[in-house]
């Protein structure tokens, strides 16, 4: 074969030859004019020479792949620009070794690269010549897997839409509509168009309802793509239409075509956004991308809308840049310089972010442009170069630039624009230029050659940023010029438009048969992108009832209610409709019986104990403060969790202590907590459920934790570790009975009322992992399916602990708390009108069969859903439970999410009426007998006032629990010996019962002579626990004199069968003189201070005279804690000064107004009276005791000095005392700081008995020795160093001091006792509470909102705000409690109230100091500029005041610090 090779030398004489002699006939030939013309590699650097102009080095591609090989070659270029090809061999290459290795053959061995890229140089000698070429050493990182271009590709279909329904008859085709949309009229991000996927839920029929972008195979035109290689993660840009949908992706295995789903966004949230956001999801191998889609389970979140998606990108790679693109550039002419601008995305950015730090630039030939570190490119001469960004471990960025002698020429320019604007909006202007030889369209708006501007500036006009701005109703043409090119377009300015956004139902509540109501709809508009205050609307607005057969509801909007049931009340007006899930109930009247049982939690420390507080008489007080709430809410049993992780909160032989009350597995409390708890319950005569986690160790893989006697350590085997999670593995015969041996443990030893379980048995399932029990399957699942195997080890646990517990206590209850749904109606004709996860054949429970072979006394299935969700609605499951326990052993009560009400996002359960509505649908059905509630901390939190709602209304009147006949149906004879006498505490009940099964007794009462009715529980006056004796009392305190009562007693045995009533005993109650009180209890009635000293002060009238004319100062001795003054003490200061009483560590002013009131106390002529003024310290077992009540109330750390108990009397002659409570005018006390006390941290606070503190404002002296505070009335007082610490708000957050000042002050609270949710956005109702309380604002009146009631936990602050105008309500009667609070009206808010006490400060004047002043609402623009003048309130990063921004904790904690420090 002929080689080049062999003759190079022979050639290049010849050649140097004819050069030299072209010089003499004067020809030339210019190198740089042929260059262009001829073929070059790209990815190098070259360096002339006499004998070639340039060698160049090619290769396959920039980037190659850690570990692997690419070989290079040469080309050399003779000065006529003829191209050679070097041999590799002939050639000397070398590499920078940050890339690898190269061969003398030119192979390059790229080194491993874990993350990133690394980049260097492949560096090639030959003959004097020198060139390189720039290398990228790493793994893909990112593709583009759709663009969105276009829904044809190469003749075959790629994109197409498609939709689903839960039920038939399926939607029609128009409800789900791909298009591909260009710039023009539709938001695009990337190249020049997006797709538009158009959906319309509203056809859809009641259920689940999904729409779909399905990708197809591009080769194929088939359904499903396939995926390159095994990506870890997908991303999409979305542009959202804040639906709140479900944004997912579908995915089918490759294998088995097995069906996968993928959530881009959390199912609380959904689609919540407006505009661009970038989503990501992680995603499994080995499968095909099915379709994106936007699903919605809820019926009344159904809408028409459009969402938008452009460039869908798979990762291969944990990455967490999902994008990087270099803008800036465009062709350059030799001598320019441009600045490359490097754009990021990451998960949730908003668009594509400009990022100057941590980019490295580069250029793969630098002798045609260069660029510096800072992103500038120098054009150098003519060709070609890849300009590179590289940024942490993003896919690199590349942009081909081309440099020319000759300024680039420009084809053609497009300018983008909205054609129609309201007034006062703004619009971003996209200008496009197309070059010569480029297919690519640049974006070159900021471009400095670029020029746009208005034909009418009166109209319109183009900003510096490429704006428009729209000023006036008219048109203007926009022009743009580049490059020598022209585009325009034209711009209409029209009035601002009112938006309808939302519709809303308003003042809905549930029905009972018979009833009617009015249905009012408030419509809300936005104008100019901001809310409108709500408007009631009847025109133009339809109404439908999904049920009429349950209710009806006329074209007026009248609902008559006709059956019980649930029925969806659905009003619309044009596009937007708002929905209502209307409960209509039978006529109720509060039952006699009724299970109300609350969930006390221990795992992670849930509800009780609390985390850190490991001393036991704290505990000890936590519980009966605990149980203390929970029977004034109307609680009536507690399912306490005894044995959360195979450890145990009592002394046992086969588990450790448990962690949660000492913070170490195995540590010995002190207690036996179990003993202790149960002794309270009855004390309370509430039920006492002992409640077992059977299978659970830990909720993470830490054994290093594990006491060293926990049955894990001691029988590894049992341990499977699945999900993160350790626990037994149920397949284990030796694991059932352990579980069966620790729950009998307690059954012998303790008197419990039941044993109950709640839903973990096998463990949840994690996607895609099997739950490792092959080997047991193997050994003991003989003739079974696994399926069928895992049933039944949970069916004999269930089976034969039920058995041991009646063998051994016939009357203890076992009760399971199974997940809500059993089986699907879709997969059995059994199973309920539900859509979701399966206990039978997921956990393995079926709860069914425990039911129908009577194993369980009673069922509680978790209903943690609301009323008419769409895929397991509360109503329809209750309707199926019921169904399964009729005329069976078994009491059905439902386990309700309390824990859902206010936290979770949904509308359903921001509704206050949700749990209520739940246990007032409960009660039409007479095989549901009660509730439990999740949990007991949920439920004394008062989410939205539910606690209130249960105490004032649902549970108002006690309850007994439901009988179990199964297990005893014989009720204790009638108690014949019932006698009732008056006595000075009360009317006295006494009888006798020898009865052994007699457990409690129910006293009734009724006013009058009639007996009061035993089947009415408002006559229930108390029930009380049996004493051991025969002979039994009790005193009814609340009687009054000379009123008359009826009075019947009954006995109730421990399975709550009652008794007939005793006979009625009437009697006219006349409180008696001689009968002293009862010696109070300890623990009983307020905080009760030291025992107090013999010593007493006796002022004497001589003491009283000063020459000072404001007051009197008496120095008190010391130890003395009494002071006696004459009882005219006012006048004998002459009607004017005050009196000073000096003690050791406290001074006390007392108000002359407050000795003339005790001075009318007592006859003028009356001088043997006394003032007696007692100043008691609290210190010893007492200060403790109350610091370890308010830690436990206020979840803080507290250091109590200084506390005194205080008390003023006046003592008349005839030995008759009045006790002064109250001052018109306050006392100022001034406490002196004790040392050990943190004086910065220290506050004056009034003592509940409970040990609750009330904040006190307080001024703290100069020298921070002393705190002065004013008392407007007697009790105890002291200064308490608080600390309280939120996780989320740690020394160093922005907020901390304002949080960490109002925490102290009582003003604000946590979200839990951890964290303070500083991002968590704020309600109106929060808000205006929050203001009010905060300074002390009182005197409330009724409100003129509908959406106020006055049993809300709000209702009095709004009423003062509205009262003092610092709220005026959305409109004249709707205030919107739940709705959120924008900045700017936090902003009105503060100045308002800021204004109460200086009425007369005028708007300061000046510019406002915020960068987007423009965008604050006209009416609240001097609000906002006097609130940042007065320091009230500050911009967010960039100078921003994000005037619609909605305000969230944090920001509102520091809004009400700089409020308090302003006006102090």
């Amino acid at each position: 074969m002929f080689s080049f090779n062999r003759f190079r030398r022979q050639v290049s004489m010849m050649l140097a030859l004819a050069i030299l002699m072209s010089s003499f006939i004067g020809s030339h030939v210019n190198a740089s004019e042929n260059e262009n013309t001829l073929p070059t590699s790209v990815n190098s650097v070259s360096v002339t020479s006499s004998t070639y102009s340039k060698i160049e080095i090619a290769a396959a591609s920039l980037t190659i792949t850690p570990s692997s090989t690419q070989t290079y070659s040469l080309t050399a270029y003779d000065s006529g620009g003829t191209p050679v090809q070097i041999g590799s061999d002939l050639v000397t290459w070398q590499a920078d070794s940050s890339i690898g290795t190269i061969s003398a053959n030119g192979v390059l061995t790229a080194p491993a690269v874990a993350t990133g890229f690394a980049h260097g140089y492949v560096h090639a000698t030959y003959d004097g010549l020198t060139t390189s070429s720039l290398v990228l050493v790493g793994n893909t990182v990112a593709t583009v897997f759709e663009d969105f271009e276009s829904t044809v590709k190469n003749g075959k279909t790629v994109l197409s839409a498609d939709r689903t329904t839960s039920t038939a008859p399926i939607a029609p085709p128009s409800s789900s509509v791909v298009s591909i949309v260009n710039r023009q009229a539709d938001p695009v991000l990337y190249g020049n168009s997006s797709a538009k996927l158009s959906y319309n839920m509203l056809l859809s029929p009641p259920g689940t309802f999904g729409v779909y972008l399905s990708l197809h195979d591009l080769a194929t035109g088939s359904l499903n793509r396939p995926i390159p290689d095994n990506p870890k993660k997908v991303g999409v840009w979305v542009y959202g239409d804040e639906s709140m949908h479900w944004l997912r992706a579908r995915l089918r295995n490759v294998t088995t075509s097995a069906v996968a789903t993928i959530d881009f966004v959390p199912t609380a949230s959904g689609i919540n956004w407006k505009g661009w956001r970038y989503v990501t999801v992680d995603i499994p191998s080995n499968h095909k991308f099915m379709d994106l889609y936007v699903v919605e389970t809820n019926n009344t979140k159904k809408n028409a809308s459009v969402i938008y998606f452009d460039q869908l990108s798979v990762f291969y790679t944990n990455t967490t840049t999902f994008g990087l693109d270099i803008q800036g550039l465009t062709p350059m002419k030799v001598g320019q310089t441009r600045t490359a601008q490097a754009y990021i995305t990451k998960k949730d950015s908003v668009a594509p972010e400009l990022t100057t730090n941590g980019v490295t630039y580069l250029s793969s030939r630098p002798d045609i442009a260069s660029v510096d570190g800072n992103g500038q490119v120098t054009a150098l001469k003519s060709g070609k170069t890849s300009i590179v960004a590289l940024y942490a471990d993003a896919q690199p960025a590349v942009y081909e630039l081309t440099v020319s002698d000759t300024p680039p020429v420009v084809d053609a320019i497009e300018l983008f624009g909205s054609p129609t604007l309201e007034a006062g909006r703004t619009n971003t202007l996209l200008l496009r230029a197309a070059f010569a030889g480029q297919t690519a369209k640049l974006d070159v708006t900021a471009d400095s050659g670029a020029n746009m501007t208005s034909s009418n500036t009166d109209v319109a006009i183009v900003e510096s940023n490429g704006k428009v701005k729209a000023l006036s109703v008219g048109t203007s043409t926009i022009t743009a010029t580049f490059g020598g090119q022209t585009a325009s377009y034209l711009v209409t300015v029209i009035e601002p438009v009112p938006v309808l956004t939302k519709i809303q139902l308003v003042n809905m509540h549930s029905l009972t048969i018979g009833s009617t109501l009015t249905a009012n709809v408030n419509a809300i508009y936005n104008l100019l992108d901001q809310p409108q205050s709500p408007v009631l609307v009847s025109q133009g607005v339809t109404f439908t009832s999904s049920k009429p057969s349950v209710a009806t509801i006329d074209a007026s909007g009248v609902i008559t209610a006709s059956n019980v049931g649930v029925t969806l009340i659905t009003a619309t007006l044009g596009a937007r409709t708002a929905t209502y899930s209307l409960v209509v109930n039978q006529v109720q009247s509060a039952p006699k019986r009724e299970m109300r049982a609350a969930w006390v939690a221990s795992v992670e420390n849930i509800d009780w104990p609390k985390k850190g507080v490991v001393n036991a008489e704290q505990q000890r007080q936590a519980f009966k403060d605990l149980l203390d709430s929970l029977a004034a809410t109307g609680i009536n049993a507690i399912i306490t969790q005894v044995r959360p992780t195979s450890d145990a909160l009592y002394p046992s032989e086969l588990n450790p202590w448990s962690e949660w009350l000492t913070g170490t597995q195995g540590q010995d409390p002190g207690y036996d907590p179990l003993a202790f708890m149960i002794e309270e319950a009855r004390k309370r005569n509430m039920e006492f459920h002992a409640w077992f986690n059977p299978y659970r160790i830990r909720n993470d893989q830490d054994t290093s934790k594990l006491a060293a006697n926990s049955p894990a350590k001691l029988h590894p085997e049992w341990v499977v570790d699945y999900g993160g999670k350790l626990g037994y593995n149920p397949g284990i015969p030796a694991v059932k009975q352990y579980v069966i041996d620790s729950v009998m443990e307690v059954v012998k030893k303790y008197d419990i009322d039941g044993v109950h379980f709640d839903d973990y048995f096998y463990p949840y399932p994690v996607t895609g992992v099997d739950y490792p029990d092959s080997a047991e399957f193997a050994q003991y699942g003989t003739g079974l399916s696994l399926g069928d195997w895992r049933r039944h080890n949970v069916d004999s646990l269930i089976q034969e602990l039920s058995q041991e517990i009646k063998l051994e206590k016939p009357y203890v209850q076992f009760g399971i708390s199974p997940f809500g749904i059993w089986k699907n109606k879709s997969v059995s004709p059994d199973g309920s009108d539900t859509n979701g996860l399966q206990s039978y054949d997921t956990i393995y429970a079926d709860t069914v069969k425990w039911i129908q072979q009577g194993w369980i006394d009673y069922v509680t299935p978790q209903l943690y859903w609301y009323i008419n969700y769409g895929p397991a609605a509360y109503d329809k499951l209750v309707d199926w439970w019921k169904e399964q326990v009729k005329g069976r052993n078994v009491n059905l009560y439902t386990g309700n999410g309390v824990y859902k009400v206010g936290e979770d996002l949904d509308p359903n359960w921001q509704d206050p009426e949700q749990i209520p509505n739940q246990i007032k649908y409960n009660r039409n059905f007479a095989d549901v007998k009660g509730t439990m509630l999740f949990g007991a901390s949920s439920v004394l939190n008062n989410p939205l006032g539910v606690k209130d709602n249960l105490a004032n209304s649902l549970f108002r009147y006690p309850a007994l629990l439901p009988q179990m006949s199964w297990l005893d149906a014989i009720a204790p004879d009638a108690l014949q010996e019932v006698s009732a006498q008056s006595a000075r505490s009360g009317v006295n009940l006494n009888w006798r019962d020898a009865q052994s099964d007699t457990a409690y007794y129910v006293i009734y009462r009724a006013h009058g002579g009639t007996a009061p009715d035993i089947n009415d529980p408002a006559t229930i006056l108390k029930q009380v626990r049996k004493q051991p004796d025969t002979a039994q009392s009790i005193v009814d305190t609340s009687a009054i004199s000379s009123e008359t009562y009826s009075y019947i007693v009954t006995a109730v045995d421990r399975l709550h069968n009652e008794s007939p009533a005793s006979e009625s005993k009437t009697i006219t109650y006349v409180q008696p003189e001689a009968d002293p009180d009862p010696v109070p209890q300890p623990g009983q009635g307020s905080v009760l201070p030291s025992a107090p000293t013999t010593d007493v002060q006796v002022i004497q009238a001589s003491e009283l005279q000063s020459t000072n004319e404001n007051q009197v100062t008496i120095t008190v001795k010391p130890n003395v804690e009494t002071i006696q003054l004459p009882a005219h003490t006012a006048s004998l200061l002459g009607g004017s000064k005050d009196l000073v009483l000096q003690l050791n560590a406290l001074s006390i002013i007392i108000p002359n107004s407050v000795l003339t009131v005790a001075e009318r106390v007592v006859p003028s002529n009356d001088n043997t009276s006394k003032l007696i003024f007692s100043v008691i310290p609290v210190s010893g077992d007492q200060l403790t005791s109350l610091e370890n009540k308010g830690e436990i109330k206020h979840g803080a750390k507290l250091h109590a000095a200084a506390v005194y108990h205080l008390k003023l009397t006046v003592q008349s002659s005839d030995g008759t005392s009045s006790e002064i409570n109250t001052f018109v005018n306050p006392m100022r006390f001034t406490f002196t700081v004790p040392q050990g006390i943190d004086a910065s941290k220290a506050q004056v606070y009034y003592v509940a008995e409970n040990g609750e503190l009330a904040y006190v404002d307080g001024q703290l002296s100069n020298d921070k020795s002393s705190i002065t505070a004013s008392i407007s009335h007697f009790s105890t007082y002291g200064i308490f160093e608080f600390n309280k610490t939120y996780n989320d708000v740690a020394n160093g957050h922005w907020a901390y001091t304002a949080v960490d000042d109002l925490s102290r002050k009582l003003i604000v609270n946590g979200v839990d006792d951890q964290s303070f949710g500083p991002e968590r956005s704020v309600t109106r109702a929060e808000f205006t509470a929050l203001l009010v309380r905060a300074l002390g604002m009182k005197e409330a009146t009724a409100t003129p909102y509908q959406d106020v009631q006055s049993s809300d936990w709000f209702a009095s602050e709004v009423a003062i705000a509205h009262k003092l105008g610092i709220v005026t309500g959305m409109t004249d009667t709707i205030f919107d409690p739940n709705g959120t609070v924008s900045r700017e009206q936090m902003a009105t808010m503060l100045v308002r109230a800021y204004l109460i006490n200086h009425p007369h400060v005028k708007e300061l004047s000046g510019d406002s100091k915020f960068s987007d002043f423009m965008s604050v609402q006209e009416w609240a623009k001097p609000f906002v500029n006097q609130a940042a003048q007065l320091g009230l309130v500050t911009g967010r990063e960039m100078n921003v005041f994000a005037p619609s921004a909605i305000l969230n904790r944090a920001e509102s904690a520091q809004a009400i610090f700089n409020l308090l420090h302003l006006i102090k």
